[in-house]
Parts: C-alpha cells; structure tokens; sequence
C-alpha cells in the first residue's frame, strides 16, 4: 500500500509540473495571408521568417516588414527594447555585446592588409576610452559597405571583438558620428608607415 501511495503522490506531481510547464506553451498556426505593402504583395518564401495565426489574429516578423518599408531596425539587449528607426542611439559596448573588461591586447588589420598588435596599456586605455565613449544610429542606408580602413579585434582571454571602422555591426549599418572618426583618427595614427 506504502508502494502505491508514493507512486500516486509522485504521478500527481509529475502531472502538476507537467501542466504549469505547459502553461508557457502556445500552439499558432501557419498562415497563408497575403500581406500587401503600397500596392506589392510581398514574398515570404525563401526569407527564412513565417507569418503565425494564434487565435485569428496574424503575426508577422517585424524585422521583415521594417527591411520591406526601408525602415531601421535594431535590438537593443541592455534595454530588452527593438528599436524602429534611428531615432534612439545604441552604445557601441550594447552593439559589441561586451562590457569591454580584460582587453589582453588589440589586434588591428588595416584595409591595405598591413596588421598590427596593441598591447601597451596606455594605448589599449586609450582606444576603450573613446569606444566606450561612441552612441551609433541606425543608417537609413541598410546597404552593406565593402572596403575599410581598419578591422579592430579586442582580445580577451575567452573571446575576440571586432569592431571594423565601415560601421557594421551584426548585418545592420550604422552611421559615423564626431566621436568614431576621432576612434579612427587614433587607429590611424597607430598605422606604421610603409
């Protein structure tokens, strides 16, 4: 009887913390509606994104329709807040998604493929000071840039960061300001001459 009773009590709490697990758990639906943008019906096959039905009411991606109305957009992770437009500047440590701690050294590879590595402390202080110091907004130009006048790779013990002076960064362009030609303005003054 001792046997049954610890089963059931155990079944009940499987049951239990089955069900308040399953509470976070939505079924949606495919959808096949047509979405039309300023008189174009825009193509959802191959894009990767799917719009969802819960409960009658469609969801669609919003990056895919901010990139379809030429829209800016961007995912800020300090303030767990999508951003729409250029409106609100991102802080460049955000973007890099590190808080810049334990620079061992700096790697640089200027655009003529000359490399350099940065590993005075003064110098290093010198280029976090001004990273630390850059807000970016989102360019209304989403074209992808080539050429560069440097690739500059943060080193930690655990992890490289790169950060490239055409403003880049995971896939969305950002726009120069003051304060990233004064950071390539240093980086450039590190180059050594030919």
């Amino acid at each position: 009887m001792k046997k049954y009773l610890i089963g059931f009590c155990f079944g009940i709490f499987v049951s239990i913390s089955s069900v308040s697990y399953a509470s976070d758990i939505i079924q949606v639906i495919k959808s096949s509606v047509i979405i039309n943008l300023n008189g174009k019906d825009l193509n959802f096959l191959g894009s990767g994104y799917e719009i969802l039905n819960y409960e009658g009411n469609n969801y669609v991606p919003i990056r895919f329709i901010a990139e379809k109305m030429d829209i800016p957009i961007a995912y800020n992770s300090e303030k767990n807040k999508i951003i729409l437009g250029s409106k609100e500047p991102i802080g460049l440590k955000n973007l890099l998604k590190s808080e810049l701690k334990d620079i061992e050294y700096i790697n640089i590879v200027y655009g003529d493929g000359i490399k350099l590595r940065i590993d005075n402390i003064d110098d290093i202080q010198k280029i976090l000071t001004k990273v630390e110091q850059i807000t970016l907004n989102i360019s209304k130009n989403q074209e992808l840039k080539y050429g560069y006048l440097y690739t500059m790779y943060l080193v930690t013990k655990e992890k490289e960061i790169p950060y490239s002076s055409n403003l880049q960064i995971n896939e969305i362009v950002f726009e120069p300001t003051p304060v990233t030609d004064e950071l390539d303005a240093i980086i450039m003054g590190f180059k050594p001459k030919k």
